[in-house]
């Protein structure tokens, strides 16, 4: 063979190959994701009736004529992925071939086009990962300058979970919030601090930019985050508490008005996030831009930042309305079933929190007066020490015992429509389980006190929350006392004119107990086969769009062949699905029940219709209780459950 031109290794040409490349990876990349899209706007026409199919057609058809800005992307998934093309055209026979009416054919050829759009998905997935993985790296020593900038969004006075906060009364070092969190800021290595909020002649700051914006927070990702708060990701959806401070529109006027390469959106309560994690997740940018347009950090809420490349964020921000949930942070670094993907924490981008921090789950943030408190006892010993000091250091002095729950778990009543296996587990092995209903007036008592405490309720318990007529007046209640969360968890067996009643009071999560994706699991899970009428009623919430819907299932022996399509169905259907674990051991079960880890804290105080918290959670008759709401308050409460935790630990 003849020797290689010189000229074809020259840094120019590496350059130009490099940068081909990027542009390629970065349109497979959307081209994935807009086929899970696709794909999903495709399920929901399956069995919709005519003029719903026509409308979800004339979308797919805007997405259709975008396919050539995916070019060459396009072309060389169809091309990795021949055996897809064959398929295809067994099913174009089969229907052509078959004696079907109009409507079985229509159906058919949707059918197919899911499929046809999962390959195609999966084979751009598999493009972008052999982009990722090329086995010659041809980067080059060319230097180039790029402008990152932390993006501090600072709403006046609520937090990104909807709680309220004020930035500028004193937490540490003799600073507020929003300082504190700057002068933190300008210790890392970004080119420029900008502080965005809709008020920036109130404000008096040095060595930063102003920025008016409108920077309310996004109630659905307050949502999807509220139950996962303590967690760095884990929301519904795949939220993580990056997309807590991620407003696409204020980043993209950002990265235009201060001729940014790459953001970092910050919360203006993340007083506590860690120099040194900034400048590393920066460092892996400059190191690959190309290659690392999203960098992160593994580390507990509030202690660690995400960059996003502008061409990212451009991105996310003109698409937001088409593609929602998958428009988000969590999205690109979470699971989405028809562009599935490694991990993402097992790739360069990503900066590895230290052993000691990584099973820490507490958040880091004071957003609300309680956290505010407890984050300044405890770090009150750092005095001035507080605005250099690491993640690790402020990790040991915090501790993972949490000052209150994470959120209150409210039973309102014990009756319920379904039982099999689920009514056995709900029971915990009681026979049954019966208590009057939970009164206004105990209900106002509770309420008042999470609302006071910024703490989420969720409507859950033996029975089901929808059997109580008085659901819809305690969420309005909730909202009304100042409750920042409200979910509701339930079978979905009310008529739907008594749903209707519960989305005017404006829940923020329902979720659903399915018990399975067939008919006969169901019916062994729940003693009744109900799968039509509650996916009528889940299809009748997610056209009302009020909240978030959340389907569930429970992982065990029975579930087991149905977990698979039950997720990722669900997934892409609602945005949003749960598998949960069993809740107490079932006797010869091949799956069991995975014990608690030694020490790991509890964090949801559940509360029985008369009031009574018991001791554990399995204890659902109350006979071990551990206080009493209708005479105590939750922080009383929660001081014993504190107090066992730390006797369970030394034991």
């Amino acid at each position: 063979l003849p020797p290689i031109a010189s000229e074809l290794d020259s840094p120019r040409v590496l350059e130009r190959v490099a940068s081909i490349r990027a542009d390629v990876l970065d349109k497979a990349r959307r081209f994935a994701t807009s086929c899970a899209d696709v794909r999903a706007t495709l399920e929901k026409m399956v069995g919709a009736p005519a003029s719903r199919i026509n409308s979800l057609i004339r979308r797919i058809d805007r997405v259709r004529t975008g396919l050539g800005a995916f070019e060459p992307a396009h072309e060389l998934a169809h091309r990795l992925k021949q055996t897809g093309i064959l398929n295809r055209f067994k099913p174009d026979r089969a229907i052509e071939l078959s004696d079907l009416t109009p409507a079985e054919r229509q159906r058919a050829q949707i059918e197919r086009d899911i499929e046809n759009t999962r390959w195609l998905g999966d084979a751009a997935s598999e493009l972008g990962d052999m982009l990722e993985g090329r086995t010659r790296d041809t980067t080059v020593e060319v230097r180039q300058t790029r402008r990152v900038g932390a993006v501090v969004m600072a709403h006046p006075s609520l937090g990104a979970l909807g709680t309220k906060r004020d930035l500028h009364h004193p937490f540490l070092a003799g600073r507020g919030l929003l300082a504190l969190t700057i002068e933190r800021l300008k210790r890392s290595g970004a080119d420029v601090v900008i502080v965005a909020t809709p008020e920036p002649d109130l404000l008096d700051l040095e060595g930063v930019e102003l920025m008016r914006a409108d920077v309310t927070p996004d109630p659905r990702i307050g949502a999807a985050r509220r139950w996962a708060s303590a967690t760095w990701r884990g929301g519904l959806g795949g939220a993580t508490i990056y997309d807590e401070a991620f407003l696409p529109e204020v980043c993209v006027e950002a990265c235009k008005r201060f001729h940014l390469d790459a953001c970092i959106p910050v919360n203006a309560d993340w007083a506590l996030v860690d120099p040194k994690i900034v400048q590393d997740v920066i460092d892996r940018y400059l190191a690959d831009p190309e290659g690392s347009r999203v960098a992160f950090a593994q580390a507990p809420a509030g202690l660690g930042v995400c960059l996003l490349d502008q061409r990212i964020v451009h991105d996310l921000a003109s698409r937001k309305q088409e593609i929602g949930w998958l428009a988000t942070i969590g999205a690109m670094l979470g699971y989405v079933p028809i562009a599935p993907q490694a991990d993402p924490i097992t790739r360069e981008n990503c900066v590895r929190a230290d052993a000691v921090l990584r099973n820490v789950r507490t958040r880091f943030v004071a957003d609300t007066t309680s956290s505010m408190q407890h984050l300044r006892q405890a770090l009150s010993p750092l005095e001035h020490e507080v605005l250099d000091a690491d993640a690790t250091t402020i990790a040991a002095l915090v501790g993972d015992q949490p000052p209150l729950p994470q959120d209150v778990c409210l039973e309102i009543c014990t009756g319920r429509m379904t039982s099999g296996l689920m009514g056995a587990l709900r029971l915990r092995g009681s026979d049954s389980v019966e208590r009057s209903p939970m009164s206004d007036s105990l209900a106002h008592r509770i309420l008042s006190q999470a609302g006071r405490l910024g703490l989420p309720v969720t409507f859950h318990g033996v029975g089901d929350p929808c059997m109580h007529s008085g659901l819809a007046d305690f969420i309005l209640m909730a909202r009304d006392l100042g409750v920042p969360g409200v979910h509701v968890r339930t079978d979905l067996l009310a008529p739907i004119e008594d749903l209707d009643e519960i989305l005017d009071a404006k829940p923020d999560v329902i979720s659903v107990d399915i018990g399975g994706a067939r008919p006969e699991t169901v019916r062994t899970m729940l003693g009744v086969d109900h799968l039509d009428r509650v996916t009528t009623a889940i299809d009748h919430l997610i056209e009302q769009d009020v909240c978030w819907v959340v389907p569930r299932l429970t992982r065990c022996d029975e579930t087991m062949p149905d977990i698979e399509g039950f997720y990722d169905h669900w997934m892409m259907r609602t945005g949003a699905c749960v598998i949960d674990a069993l809740p107490i051991a079932l006797p010869e079960a091949r799956i069991a029940r995975l014990p608690i880890p030694g020490g790991a804290p509890r964090d949801s105080l559940v509360v029985l219709a008369d009031g009574i918290c018991p001791r554990h959670e399995r204890d659902v008759r109350g006979d071990h209780p551990i206080g009493d709401l209708s005479c105590e308050t939750i922080e009383q409460v929660w001081r014993r459950v504190a107090r066992d935790e730390r006797v369970a630990v030394s034991a």
